[in-house]
C-alpha cells in the first residue's frame, strides 16, 4: 500500500488540478498499472468504484472485488476542511487501512490510502483557493470512533497524517424491515405490480447509509418478492446528510428515475417522494412525508 501511496503522490504532485473548486483526487494503483479521477465536493458528486462497466472508476483486474465494491464522496465540513467518505456497498470484502483492520465505512481527513483486494486507493484533498466553510453537506463529522493515521509513506517529503472516523457498516433495508416506527425516522414503501413492503429506517442508520438493492435472504419482511431481478443487487443508497436526505444510483443497471427523468443523485423532500426503480420490470420507491420532530 505504501509503494502505491507514493506512485499515485508522485503523479497527484506533476498533474494539476483543473476543477478550480475544492475536492478529492482518487486513484487505483495496482503494480504499474494506475487509474484516477478528480472529484469536487459537491451535493451532486461521488463516485462508484467497482469491476462493472457503469462505475465511475473501475477495478477490472480483480475477481474478488464486487460490480459495485464502494462508494466515495468528498465533503466539505462546515469549517472548511475537507473530508473523504468511503463506504462499502455490502460487498462481502472489506478493505483494510494500514493497522491491517477490515474496515467498511471511514470519514478520512487528510490524505487517506486504503487495501482493497489487489488495489490500493488513494486519495488527496485539493482546496484551491480559500476555504469557503459554512457550504458542506455536513454540520461535522459522524460520530464513531475517530483514529490518527499517519497514512504517508517514508520517502514523502510531507508527514502529516489524517484523522479517520471509523462508522459502522451500511445497512440494507432487509436489515431494517421490521414494524418499529420510533420517533427520528422515516418511512419508505417499495412496489412491485400488485404486491408492496414497508420499511421504518431510523435516522441514525441513515446517517451510516442504507443499501437498497435485490433481496437475498429467505425472511425479509416481504422485500424478496418486490425486489426483483430487475433490481441491481446494490441498486441505491439512502443517505442523510445534516437535515437533508439524499438518494444515490449506485451505477445500477436499469438506472433510477423520478418520472421520466433519469436521475444519478436526487434530494428527498420532507414533502414525500417517488423515485422509480429500472426502466424494465420497475420497481416504484416512495418516500413518504416526515413529520417534524
Amino acid at each position: 500500500m505504501a509503494r502505491g501511496f507514493a506512485a499515485a503522490a508522485q503523479f497527484h504532485a506533476a498533474t494539476p488540478w483543473k476543477l478550480g473548486v475544492h475536492g478529492h483526487r482518487v486513484f487505483w494503483v495496482r503494480g504499474r498499472d494506475l487509474a484516477w479521477l478528480d472529484l469536487p465536493a459537491r451535493r451532486d458528486a461521488y463516485a462508484i468504484l467497482g469491476r462493472h462497466t457503469r462505475c465511475d472508476l473501475r477495478l477490472p483486474h480483480d475477481e474478488d472485488v464486487s460490480l459495485r465494491h464502494v462508494l466515495v464522496r468528498s465533503c466539505l465540513l462546515a469549517d472548511g476542511n475537507l473530508a473523504l467518505r468511503v463506504l462499502d456497498l455490502r460487498s462481502g470484502m472489506p478493505f483494510f487501512l494500514e493497522d491491517d483492520r477490515p474496515r467498511a465505512s471511514i470519514v478520512a481527513a487528510g490524505p487517506v490510502a486504503i487495501r482493497l483486494g489487489e488495489y490500493s486507493i488513494c486519495a488527496f484533498p485539493v482546496a484551491p483557493g480559500s476555504p469557503t466553510g459554512g457550504h458542506g453537506p455536513y454540520r461535522e463529522l459522524p460520530r464513531a470512533d475517530v483514529a490518527f493515521a499517519r497514512v504517508l509513506p517514508r520517502g514523502v517529503p510531507d508527514r502529516r497524517g489524517s484523522y479517520i472516523t471509523v462508522m459502522p457498516p451500511a445497512p440494507s433495508l432487509e436489515d431494517l424491515a421490521w414494524p418499529a416506527a420510533p420517533d427520528g425516522s422515516a418511512r419508505v414503501t417499495l412496489r412491485h405490480g400488485d404486491r408492496a413492503a414497508s420499511v421504518v429506517i431510523p435516522d441514525a442508520d441513515l446517517d451510516l447509509g442504507v443499501i437498497v438493492g435485490r433481496a437475498d435472504r429467505c425472511v425479509d419482511r416481504g422485500l424478496r418478492a418486490v425486489l426483483t431481478m430487475s433490481i441491481s443487487r446494490s441498486h441505491l443508497l439512502l443517505l442523510r446528510e445534516g437535515d437533508d436526505v439524499h438518494a444515490f444510483d449506485l451505477c445500477s443497471s436499469q438506472g433510477t428515475r423520478i418520472g421520466r427523468e433519469p436521475i444519478r443523485r436526487s434530494g428527498l423532500p420532507p414533502t414525500g417522494a417517488r423515485l422509480v426503480l429500472a426502466s424494465l420490470d420497475p420497481v416504484f420507491l416512495d418516500w413518504h412525508p416526515r413529520l417534524p420532530i
